[in-house]
């Protein structure tokens, strides 16, 4: 068990805590697009790309995907309704897309880390 990394402090904190939000959202646009059951079509990664790019990691890109929470997301929503001027259709779609890089993260062995905020 030792050798597997069980008890490995270093790793676990690393797997939960070193993350950042950017991170996430590569792993999260890799898998999506080369998974076997289902995977996005072209289209939808690249409006995802774009989501990601212009709205979403300017704001949470450097944060660590575990510090992420529900206050987070209302903060999230107030930047891009408010300041922005978003429409409630694109918040709740930019919001969407947040909560599945988020809930995406897993450890090596495919256990989910993070729950939705």
């Amino acid at each position: 068990m030792e050798q597997s990394g069980v008890n490995d402090v270093a790793k676990l904190t690393e797997i939960h805590h070193g993350t950042t939000f950017r991170d996430q959202a590569m792993k999260f646009m890799a898998h999506s697009i080369t998974r076997n059951k289902k995977p996005v079509k072209p289209a939808t990664a690249a409006s995802w790309q774009n989501c990601l790019d212009t709205r979403l990691l300017p704001i949470l890109g450097d944060m660590k995907i575990f510090a992420i929470d529900s206050e987070t997301l209302q903060l999230l929503v107030a930047e891009l309704y408010k300041k922005q001027g978003q429409t409630a259709k694109s918040v709740n779609t930019y919001v969407a897309l947040a909560k599945q890089v988020i809930t995406s993260a897993t450890d090596e062995r495919g256990n989910l880390i993070i729950r939705a905020p």
